[in-house]
Order: structure tokens, then C-alpha cells, then sequence
């Protein structure tokens, strides 16, 4: 369970947790090439992954779900939803467990996530203001019913609420790093000279856009009539 992972995300590197050679966070063991290829993940990690298909299948389906406001918005990509789905990509990076820190007391298990300012600062609320977007009173949970909400309202602005945001579990935390009983995890954020969670490397993030510019283009055509929007099936969009 969430408890359990959090101890093992902590072995193995002493009492601050956060060593290169630790199991991942939702695999519970080294970071591996997956013996089926990932899909919304895998442009940003396209080789090695801390995470599985069925994961990266969860953390596509939570994306989606939160940004689901309008057939506008979801037809366009902006550089904020780029931000976050590299965010919510974490849990699959090889390198998790480096940037990731876990402390124990008697009660409580804590796990540290320090996330890059250039990353934080791309997807701050009040990016997300001009569409909205779609909060589930419980994630995971479809009826539990949901709130369109526009984020600065609810998290503030800035950096600080970045913080808010990310931290909210039915909002912007990664897929998988819920909160549970005994269990904290938090996410900070750290300056980039630091140890810390960058996203997409910067030789990646040019193919990361195209991919996301052509499922924005595969996703605006399926709602056409006629030919372009018949194409839809035989679009083939890179994973």
C-alpha cells in the first residue's frame, strides 16, 4: 500500500532517503525498460522508466479528466498543460528516486519531491485561468462528483500557488503520490541548480511539443465533419 511504498522508496540510502540506487516510487523496484512501451510518458522517457503500461495508462486518463472543461480547450495545447503533463509524467522518470527524500517518525512517513523552478514557473495557476479546470471531489472515485474551478482562485498565484496546486491530490499532484494514512508526500520546489525534478530534457522537449501539437491536431479533426474528420482513425499519432 501507499505506506509501504514509501518505506521502500526510503531503503537503501540511509535515513534522508533520495539515493541514485533506490526503487521507484510506484514500481517498487529499479527503473527498467518496460516490456511494453509506455504511451503518454514515453516521449519524455523514452528508454528506461520508473513506472508501467497500466500506470502510464492512470496518469494519461487523470490528465485528461482535470483539463476536460470545454471541447475548446481540449482542442488546443498550451505551454502550462505541456508543464503539467511532464509533472504528472514523474512517477515514470528513471531518476525519481534521486530527487526524492523520505523521513519516518512514529506516526508519520514523509516523502519529499523537489520539483525545478523552470518547470514550477510554466505552470503556475493562473495559467490554467482561461479554460479552467475539472477537480474530482475524490480522484479515482467517478462518482464522486466534480467542481470546474479557475486555479488562482482556488490556489493562488505564483509560485506559491504552485505549490497549493500540486499538493492538492485530486488536482495537480502526480498520479500515484496521493496522500494516505501515515503517509505525507509533498512536493517543493527547489532551485535548478539543485537535485530536482526538470521534466522533459531540453533535447526532448522539442519532440514532446510536436507530439502534443499533433494529438491537439488529431483531436480537433475527430470532432469535424466530413473527410478530415472520417481520417481520424487512420491518423497515426507518435507515442
Amino acid at each position: 500500500d501507499g505506506g509501504e511504498k514509501a518505506l521502500e522508496a526510503g531503503a537503501g540510502g540511509g535515513g534522508g532517503g533520495g539515493g541514485i540506487g533506490q526503487q521507484c516510487y510506484l514500481t517498487e523496484r529499479s527503473a527498467r525498460q518496460p516490456g511494453v512501451d509506455l504511451s503518454f510518458c514515453r516521449t519524455i522517457f523514452p528508454e528506461k522508466a520508473c513506472c508501467i503500461p497500466a500506470q502510464d495508462d492512470c496518469i494519461q486518463g487523470t490528465y485528461s479528466a482535470l483539463l476536460d472543461a470545454s471541447e475548446t480547450c481540449v482542442a488546443r495545447t498550451t505551454p502550462a498543460e505541456r508543464a503539467l503533463r511532464q509533472l504528472y509524467c514523474l512517477g515514470c522518470d528513471p531518476k525519481q528516486p534521486s530527487y526524492t527524500t523520505t523521513t519516518t517518525d512514529n506516526i508519520t512517513t514523509t516523502v519529499t519531491i523537489r520539483i525545478c523552478r523552470s518547470l514550477a514557473s510554466d505552470m503556475v495557476p493562473q495559467a490554467f485561468d482561461d479554460c479552467g479546470i475539472v477537480v474530482p471531489e475524490e480522484r479515482g472515485n467517478d462518482c464522486a462528483g466534480d467542481d470546474v474551478v479557475r486555479p488562482s482562485e482556488t490556489y493562488g498565484r505564483g509560485l506559491d500557488g504552485f505549490v497549493a496546486f500540486v499538493n492538492d491530490d485530486n488536482a495537480g499532484k502526480p498520479p500515484g503520490f496521493e496522500d494516505d494514512d501515515g503517509l505525507d508526500v509533498v512536493l517543493v520546489v527547489a532551485d535548478d541548480n539543485q537535485n530536482c525534478y526538470t521534466g522533459a530534457g531540453a533535447a526532448l522537449r522539442p519532440a514532446l511539443w510536436l507530439a502534443a501539437a499533433l494529438t491537439t491536431w488529431a483531436v480537433a479533426a475527430a470532432a469535424l465533419p466530413g473527410p478530415l474528420g472520417d481520417a481520424r482513425g487512420q491518423l497515426s499519432i507518435p507515442p
